[in-house]
């Protein structure tokens, strides 16, 4: 080791060169322990060179089956990094190049490094950008960032250059094409950001990345800085406890059905159904750009306790499942309580986009679960209940002018048929023809028979006509439902 440093009041040894990092490989402990143990927890390094490790994996890609082991599970904890961090996956050269072009190897002669390891930074400081570029087709590696904060980039995604196959033969060419990374995603098991930060002016940028779990936790996004997630598919998306004053983008997501020749296998994925779960909850997102996303990919939502109040959005694929809130201890009355106000949130964000269908639903929605809390709860007047639940059940919250006329049809023909009955003796189908003059609001009282009416006859008159009258404004409040305001 070069030497000690004292930093914040703590000691920390210095690592020079990649030969000296290389020495502490043995000291990093598996995925399968987040603890550190007491030897890593007191030991602290600063790493003052350009860590580029794409030769270090070219090395480990050499070794036994058995050795390669300790190289997979990686723990940095409690580190600087003052310079850059370059993690790449490297090229192994098994042969002699093809003489007749010094930039070319016979395919035989070179084949992708399959040693990559499970990345997890722990309270760890990068000074400096950290760049993880892979590509990898199978869904068991994890990189976990915890409790690290960056000072000027952090770069994850599948690679911008590739080795690519023509005539035969292998050449190191830009392989990066937008068409190809689309569908050539990184795949990992586990993406967590937990408990970082940021400095201002920071870029942090995920993308062509297809992930099982992604969690980002607790980031503090401040001013100037910006967050960019797009081009990725995600099976369970967690943005939890998030403040942004800076610039948060989410795009093109889930939002392909692949068939591709993914390095001379062929790879079939549809990103837009199956997966798990989207939840965003405790987050005041700030300025932010949704485009191009598919909710309805996912079979959960989960969405509480959030501040939307500068997104903007486009080409958003809502989900028509239900939006699940929750944490422990929450009583049933409170879950209600966060359902409806996720839903008002939301509808004031379809609204500020200017998206009046959407936020017609999530108005339907808002009231919908509002007249359930108001079931829970004794503490509402009978009126208000009644109202919502007349709204719900004649219209669905204006969203079916159909419920309401097909109602008016059936009062009619019954309160026509009790007007009939209270004034005959017996049946006369003579009368029936009149029934559309029934439906008239404007009718004369006495339309039909007007000697024979009795008081039932009256009464009956005058409380199909208050019916009437609702479900009229109800089939014109839904009539309106693109053009009324909420």
């Amino acid at each position: 080791m070069s030497g000690c440093l004292t930093i914040e009041g703590e000691q920390y040894r210095s690592v020079d060169s990649l030969e000296e990092f290389i020495e502490l490989i043995e000291r990093f402990k598996s995925l399968d322990d987040m603890s550190p143990s007491k030897e890593c927890l007191n030991r602290r390094y600063f790493f003052n060179f350009e860590i580029y490790l794409i030769e270090f994996l070219r090395e480990a890609d050499k070794l036994s089956e058995k050795a390669k082991k300790s190289f997979l599970q990686m723990l940095f904890y409690h580190n600087i990094f003052s310079k850059k961090v370059t993690i790449k996956q490297g090229y192994l050269v098994v042969g002699e190049q093809n003489k007749s072009n010094s930039n070319a190897y016979s395919k035989e002669y070179m084949e992708k490094c399959k040693c990559i390891p499970n990345l997890v930074f722990w309270n760890s400081k990068f000074e400096d950008e950290c760049l993880i570029e892979f590509d990898h087709t199978e869904n068991d590696l994890s990189f976990i960032f915890n409790q690290c904060h960056f000072a000027k980039k952090l770069k994850i995604r599948n690679s911008e250059k590739r080795v690519q196959l023509r005539n035969g033969e292998v050449h190191g060419t830009d392989f990066g094409r937008y068409e190809i990374s689309q569908k050539t995603k990184l795949h990992l098991e586990k993406l967590h950001l937990i408990d970082c930060s940021a400095d201002d002016g920071v870029y942090l940028r995920i993308g062509f990345v297809s992930v099982k779990d992604f969690v980002l936790s607790n980031l503090r996004l401040p001013q100037n800085a910006e967050l960019n997630i797009g081009d990725c598919h995600f099976e369970n998306f967690q943005l939890t406890n998030f403040r942004n004053i800076g610039k948060f983008k989410l795009y093109k997501i889930n939002i392909l059905n692949i068939k591709h020749k993914y390095f001379g296998n062929t790879y079939l994925e549809d990103e837009t159904q199956n997966n798990k779960k989207f939840q965003i909850n405790n987050t005041s997102i700030g300025k932010t750009d949704f485009q191009s996303i598919d909710l309805s990919s996912f079979e959960e939502m989960e969405i509480f306790d959030n501040i939307f109040t500068e997104i903007n959005y486009t080409s958003v694929t809502w989900s028509d499942e239900v939006i699940k809130v929750g944490q422990y201890n929450d009583s049933d009355s409170k879950k209600l309580s966060k359902q409806r106000d996720s839903y008002r949130v939301l509808k004031n964000v379809a609204l500020r986009n200017n998206d009046h269908p959407q936020a017609v639903k999530f108005y339907a929605k808002e009231m919908e679960f509002y007249s359930k809390l108001l079931k829970e709860n004794k503490s509402y007047s009978h009126s208000d209940r009644a109202t919502l639940w007349f709204n719900k059940h004649t219209n669905n919250f204006g969203l079916s002018f159909w419920k309401p006329l097909g109602l008016l049809l059936s009062f009619s023909i019954v309160f026509y048929f009790f007007v009939l009955w209270s004034f005959l003796d017996g049946y006369d189908s003579k009368y029936w023809k009149n029934i559309f003059e029934f439906l008239n609001p404007t009718h004369k009282v006495l339309f039909i028979n007007e000697y024979h009416w009795s008081s039932w006859s009256y009464f009956l008159d005058f409380l199909f006509r208050i019916i009437e009258g609702l479900l009229i404004y109800q089939t014109i409040q839904a009539f309106r439902k693109y053009s009324r305001k909420l």
